[in-house]
C-alpha cells in the first residue's frame, strides 16, 4: 500500500459490513456538542476509516471512553493503538480500552508472519470488523500507517484515527494524517471547545498559537507569560527556580526544553536545589552505572523492554515514558514505584548503563506531547518551532510560561551574533511562530511542485508578453516573482524523494 491507496481506502464508502450503533443519552452526558457530533459519526457512520481532530485540551480522551463504552456495550471488539508506549498506556487508562504500539499491532500480523512464527498473541489476535482506535494519530510515520492499512483492509478493521495535525507530527516521513483530514472524501470531525483551561482567554490564545496567527505573542505578553532572560545559562536557573517553588509548594509542575541536553541541564539545576535545601539527601544518592539518583526523585524510563515485566500478575512492562518514583537502590539495580499504577520494581544496572533511565523533573517537548499538568514553563530557542510552542504553551490546566533568552555569544566574534542586537523576548517568540516545521506527505509534496511548476510558467508568460517588441527587459517585478517561484521548485525537487508516493 502506497500513500494514494490510503486515501482510496479513507474515502471509501460503508459497505454495510461493520454494526451500526444507536446512541443514547447515557452514552453522551456530559459531552459538548462536537464531542456528540463525534460520538454520533463514529457509532452510526460505520466507514473504514474515520478521522477525529482534537486541539490540545478538547477532551479527546473523554469523547473515545464514550464511543469505547458503546462498543463493548453492543458486543464489538475494539482495540487501541498509538505511536508509542506510553501514549497507549495513557490511551488504556483513559478509555479502559486494551492499547498498545501500532509498531506491535503491525509485526504481530505482518513481520511476525514473514518469519514463519506463530499466529499473532490473542492480545492482537483481532477478529473481524473489530474497531482500532489509533491515537496520536499525527505521529505516525507514513511507512508504518501504510502497513497497517493493508492489514485493516484484509482483516476488514474499521480505523479511527484521532489526533491534531498542528502538534507535533513523526520523526520519520509524515504528513499523512493532515493529508486525509485535509480530504473532503474522508469522514472527518473536529472538536471545538477546549477544557483544559482555567482561563477563557488562554484558551482562546491557545487556537490562534495553532493557527499561527501572530497577534496571539501579544496576548501572552499582556498576561504576563512571555519572560526574558540574560542568556541561556540564566535562562535555565530562572526556570528551575519556577519549577523548584512549584515543586516546594505541592504544584504539578512541567518544564520543557527543545533539546536533550538543555533538559539535563535543567535537571541537573533543579536538582542542586532541592538537595541544597534538603528536598533530597545528600547523603542517600545512589550512583549505579555512573549516575546518581536520590530517593524522592522522580525518574522516567526511556526504552521498552518487554523482559522487564512487574505487577502482581506480571502484565505490566517497562515502557519508554514511564514515571516512576526512585525509592531505593544498590549499584546492581535501581527500586521505582510507577507514578501511573503505583506498582514496583527493580531496574537493573545495564538497562540504566545504557542511558535508558533519566531525572524527570524536565521534558523535551516531544516526550511532553499528550502531558497535562497544573503548570508548565517552556524555555525556547533559536531552534524551536512553531509546532513545539504550541505543544510546550499547552499543557498547563491554569498557567502557561515562555522563557526565552537571546543566543549565546559568537566564539569568532567575540561577542553577540547580529542578530542577537535586534533581540527582544516578544521578537523571539514571534520569529518561533514563524518557524513552521516542513512537513507534508508526498501527495502534497506533488501537489506544491505542480502548483509552483504552473505558477512559474505563468510567470513566465506574461514577462514575454510585456517584453518590447526590440527585445528590451521585462518588467523588474514581474522578472522577480519569476526568478523566486523558480528558486522555490528548485529547492523543493532537491529534497529526497519520500517514500510511498505511487501505488
Amino acid at each position: 500500500m502506497k500513500e494514494l491507496d490510503i486515501v482510496d481506502w479513507a474515502r471509501s464508502v460503508a459497505d454495510g459490513s461493520h454494526q451500526e450503533i444507536a446512541v443514547d443519552a447515557r452514552m453522551i452526558a456530559g459531552l459538548d456538542d462536537a464531542q456528540v457530533t463525534a460520538v454520533t459519526m463514529m457509532l452510526t457512520e460505520p466507514r473504514p476509516v474515520i478521522t477525529v481532530v482534537g486541539p490540545a485540551g478538547s477532551g479527546k480522551t473523554r469523547m473515545l471512553a464514550a464511543s469505547v463504552a458503546a462498543w463493548k456495550s453492543a458486543g464489538v471488539s475494539v482495540f487501541g493503538a498509538a505511536p508509542s508506549a506510553s501514549a497507549a498506556q495513557a490511551l488504556q487508562d483513559g478509555t479502559g480500552l486494551n492499547s498498545d504500539t501500532l509498531h506491535k499491532l503491525v509485526y504481530e500480523h505482518s513481520t511476525k508472519q514473514r518469519r514463519g512464527q506463530r499466529p499473532p498473541g490473542e492480545a492482537w489476535d483481532l477478529p473481524e470488523r473489530s474497531v482500532v482506535i489509533i491515537d496520536e494519530a499525527g505521529t505516525v510515520d507514513t511507512r508504518l500507517l501504510c502497513q497497517y492499512g493493508e492489514i485493516a483492509q484484509v482483516k476488514n478493521w474499521r480505523t479511527i484515527l484521532v489526533g491534531d495535525h498542528r502538534q507535533l507530527g513523526s520523526v520519520d516521513a509524515g504528513g499523512m494524517f493532515a493529508e486525509l483530514v485535509s480530504d473532503p472524501g474522508v469522514a472527518t470531525v473536529e472538536l471545538d471547545t477546549l477544557h483544559r483551561f482555567e482561563h477563557t482567554w488562554e484558551a482562546d490564545a491557545s487556537l490562534d498559537l495553532r493557527n499561527g496567527e501572530p497577534r496571539v505573542v501579544d496576548a501572552y505578553d499582556y498576561h504576563g507569560r512571555i519572560h526574558g532572560h540574560a542568556d541561556p545559562a540564566a535562562a535555565i536557573q530562572a526556570v528551575a527556580d519556577e519549577a523548584f517553588d512549584g515543586i516546594i509548594e505541592g504544584r504539578d509542575v512541567l518544564i520543557m526544553a527543545s533539546t536533550n541536553k538543555t533538559v539535563d541541564e535543567l535537571n541537573a539545576a533543579l536538582t542542586h536545589r532541592l538537595v541544597s535545601v534538603g528536598w533530597l539527601d545528600s547523603d542517600d544518592g545512589v550512583e549505579i552505572a555512573g549516575r546518581v539518583f536520590h530517593p524522592g526523585q522522580p525518574v522516567v524510563t526511556r526504552a521498552n523492554d518487554r523482559t522487564l515485566v512487574y505487577g502482581p500478575d506480571g502484565d505490566h512492562w517497562v515502557r519508554n515514558g514511564d514515571r516512576w518514583m526512585f525509592d531505593e537502590g544498590t549499584r546492581h539495580e535501581l527500586h521505582l514505584t510507577n507514578l501511573d499504577n503505583g506498582h514496583s520494581h527493580a531496574i537493573p544496572a545495564d538497562y540504566i548503563a545504557a542511558g535508558n533511565l533519566t531525572v524527570d523533573y524536565a521534558s523535551t517537548i516531544n516526550r511532553a506531547q499528550g502531558a497535562t499538568v497544573d503548570e508548565a514553563h517552556l524555555l525556547i530557542d533559536d531552534r524551536t518551532d512553531a509546532k513545539q510552542l504550541y505543544v510546550g504553551t499547552t499543557r498547563g490546566r491554569n498557567a502557561n510560561h515562555i522563557h526565552t533568552a537571546p543566543p549565546a555569544f559568537d566564539p569568532d566574534r567575540h561577542g553577540p551574533a547580529d542578530h542577537v542586537r535586534e533581540w527582544t523576548p516578544i521578537v523571539a517568540v514571534a520569529a518561533t511562530l514563524e518557524r513552521q516545521p516542513d512537513q507534508v506527505s508526498a501527495i502534497a509534496r506533488r501537489r506544491e511542485l505542480r502548483e509552483l511548476s504552473n505558477q512559474t510558467h505563468d510567470l513566465e508568460r506574461d514577462n514575454a508578453a510585456t517584453d518590447a517588441p526590440t527585445g528590451a527587459r521585462a518588467s523588474e517585478p514581474g522578472r522577480d516573482r519569476t526568478v523566486a517561484a523558480m528558486r522555490r521548485l528548485q529547492r523543493l525537487t532537491r529534497r529526497p524523494r519520500t517514500q510511498g508516493l505511487e501505488r
